[in-house]
């Protein structure tokens, strides 16, 4: 796995993944807005290029049942349409600018193709506003394509990304599923070359050269045998025979080519310099519900009430938490293990703040609802639910309470810094948090509200827009300044999912479909 992207997205951002989503629906009677509801605030001159990320790598923005997309960079962004065709899957090559191995930093983090599936064919459409409007190109002679099962960006040779491809097999019908095939394409390929057949290989990560990041070669699963191979799939080297079920940990160490994988419940080290895999496990008897990793260790945990430690300094292993209750998640901060815990017959969720040590617990809050949480740096966010209402609040490591918002409110999303500098849990990867104030709560949803960012290097706040009074649950994801949310709009029937434009440099909010028959989907 490459570890520009292991670090990216080792730290959890489950705030980001519902917001992804929309509904169902037809095609037919779009209604895009040719007078689109917005407003600004310009009150504060460029809040979002205080932290000086470079400017010049803007990706257009996907989103609809068929494809459309807007260009961030000229607002009130006008919606365009890619293709009218059915969307059945899709998959966002990202790419760096630039990166140093020696720093670990990177610059200039972008959206660099769109890919997607339609009519069993697989597209790609250039993602990034510099290099011009995006225009369909097919990739590969693929033409029974169903679902992109799994990716493998390269960053900084984006053209170089792969992508494992499930396939409608002898009917051509993606439901049947007991003759579905699958193939590895490159992102790279064009309308009449041919993907790699995976007829009996189970590609279980990639593997990146520790200086150049590129991609230079799959582990797979073949006939009971663990193997390394070139990007051909042709010339491989056996690790280990016997081998029922891998799971790829990760590279837990930025510093060196070496991965953590579970083999059969038993921890190993592959070394992708020498292509050598431990002759015997660090760790045996690996069962987990969720796992994380931090740079000298792995923190694993049973729902049934343990939370471990592993060290990658000796492989010692400790439990530093354990409780009665059941544990529903765990988050990270530089130096807590934040762990969700419920008591099913109230009933209530709690957040406990763990040390790395296991030498400290602290109770953070508690909440009778359990909305989204994010974890950045030192800082935690997370809502809250009480007799008092709805709230958005953070953590900062080491305090002895949270602070909340005062006024209604909830978390609502955020954006990924495109310049950082990757240590896993040390740095603020996702650099801006997206909330709502003041929303009118019922007894089904906050209504209304206004959209603000909190920078999460100072926990300035700035306001951002305002909401339709009617609409609810807003949610928002991003790579840098711009992003696409949704927002639930009532119907006479119940609801359905618009679409927002999020701008945090100037700031601005604009509301761009208006589709009441149908729900909206954001492509991230």
């Amino acid at each position: 796995m490459n570890k520009l992207l292991t670090a990216l997205f080792t730290i959890p951002t489950a705030i980001f993944i519902a917001s992804c989503s929309g509904g169902g629906g037809d095609n037919d009677n779009d209604n895009y807005n040719t007078n689109p509801d917005y407003n600004t605030n310009t009150n504060y001159n460029d809040n979002y290029n205080n932290n000086n990320q470079i400017t010049g790598y803007e990706s257009y923005l996907f989103f609809g049942n068929s494809m459309y997309y807007v260009d961030p960079t000229k607002t009130p962004v006008t919606v365009q349409e890619l293709t009218q065709e059915p969307i059945q899957n899709t998959y966002l090559v990202l790419a760096v600018e630039n990166y140093d191995p020696a720093t670990n930093s990177y610059e200039g983090l972008h959206k660099r193709y769109i890919l997607y599936i339609s009519n069993g064919k697989i597209y790609k459409a250039n993602a990034k506003v510099s290099l011009g409007t995006p225009v369909p190109e097919q990739v590969s002679n693929i033409s029974d394509g169903c679902e992109f099962v799994d990716t493998f960006d390269e960053p900084l040779h984006p053209d170089d990304s792969y992508a494992v491809i499930e396939r409608g097999g002898v009917d051509g019908n993606c439901l049947t599923e007991g003759d579905n095939t699958y193939s590895l394409i490159k992102v790279s390929m064009g309308s009449t070359d041919s993907p790699i057949d995976l007829t009996g290989k189970n590609i279980i990560d990639a593997f990146s050269h520790q200086e150049t990041e590129m991609i230079e070669g799959f582990l797979v699963l073949e006939t009971n045998t663990l193997k390394a191979c070139d990007e051909t799939l042709n010339n491989c080297i056996d690790l280990k025979t016997g081998v029922n079920n891998v799971q790829m940990i990760g590279k837990y160490d930025m510093d060196t080519p070496k991965y953590l994988i579970d083999i059969d419940g038993n921890l190993y080290v592959y070394d992708g310099s020498t292509e050598e895999l431990s002759s015997s496990p660090v760790y045996t008897g690996f069962d987990a519900d969720g796992f994380l990793f931090d740079k000298y260790a792995l923190y694993f945990y049973k729902n049934t009430g343990t939370v471990k430690k592993l060290s990658f300094l000796n492989w010692g292993i400790t439990d530093i938490y354990t409780s009665t209750d059941y544990i529903q998640d765990i988050y990270q901060t530089s130096d807590y293990i934040i762990v969700i815990i419920s008591n099913n017959t109230l009933p209530t969720y709690t957040w406990k703040a763990v040390s790395k040590t296991g030498t400290e617990v602290k109770t953070i809050d508690s909440s009778t609802y359990l909305y989204d949480s994010v974890s950045t740096g030192n800082k935690f966010f997370y809502t809250k639910v009480s007799t008092l209402g709805v709230n958005y609040c953070y953590w900062i490591d080491g305090a002895n309470t949270s602070t909340c918002s005062g006024t209604q409110g909830y978390l609502a999303g955020g954006s990924v810094a495109t310049d950082a500098s990757l240590k896993y849990d040390k740095e603020e990867i996702i650099d801006h948090i997206l909330v709502v104030e003041g929303c009118q709560l019922s007894l089904s949803a906050c209504t209304g509200g206004t959209v603000k960012f909190i920078r999460t290097a100072d926990l300035n706040k700035i306001t951002i827009g305002d909401l339709p009074s009617d609409g609810f649950s807003f949610s928002a994801i991003g790579i840098g300044r711009y992003s696409l949310g949704t927002i639930n709009i009532p119907t006479n029937t119940a609801s359905q999912t618009d679409i927002m434009f999020v701008d945090l440099g100037t700031p601005y909010l604009q509301k761009i479909t208006n589709t009441p028959d149908k729900s909206e989907l954001i492509f991230f």
